[in-house]
């Protein structure tokens, strides 16, 4: 893979980039890429906070923070929830700053089928969670984590955890 995704700072003057698996800020101005410390699991869907200072990402279905742009060793997890079939989906930062949104993706009970994969020279199959209509598909919940405490607090959206979540977003002060 190549450059999978490309966000602005929110002072205009850089780019973060995810690259190969890895993160890069690259000046707007075309200067040289300065790259992340490497780490043995591949970086995704990377999002400066409102204010730039801190980066979120994803890895190994988990949720990581960094101060900086690069950052120096300051990165931390900041959720601990993945296991075999359970990630982070997606995550989005409240308008302050101090926390961010996420949805956890539980695909444990999901059916696991043989597909086809057609992008290797040869044809080959790889296994994966594929619900067809009638059976019971990937459950989903929505988080809460604040930057300082890093607990996730979870939101009720009622009993059924199979109803799929579309969309979310912060209210414009960020309370709820």
């Amino acid at each position: 893979p190549g450059v999978q995704a490309v966000t602005w700072h929110p002072d205009g003057t850089r780019l973060l980039v995810t690259f190969r698996g890895n993160l890069y800020v690259v000046p707007a101005d075309g200067g040289e890429p300065q790259a992340f410390p490497a780490e043995p699991r591949a970086k995704s869907r990377a999002q400066f906070s409102p204010d730039g200072r801190v980066i979120a990402f994803m890895s190994g279905g988990d949720l990581f923070v960094t101060e900086g742009a690069p950052p120096s060793d300051s990165t931390r997890r900041l959720t601990n929830i993945a296991a075999e079939g359970v990630r982070i989906d997606r995550f989005t930062w409240s308008p302050d700053g101090q926390s961010i949104a996420f949805v956890e993706d539980d695909m444990r009970r999901v059916r696991r089928r043989v597909i086809p994969d057609y992008l290797p020279d040869e044809t080959t199959t790889i296994e994966v969670p594929r619900a067809l209509p009638g059976e019971e598909s990937a459950s989903r919940r929505l988080g809460v984590v604040s930057l300082r405490s890093g607990e996730p607090r979870w939101m009720d959206l009622g009993p059924n955890r199979l109803d799929e979540i579309f969309t979310y977003a912060f209210a414009p002060d960020g309370r709820s």
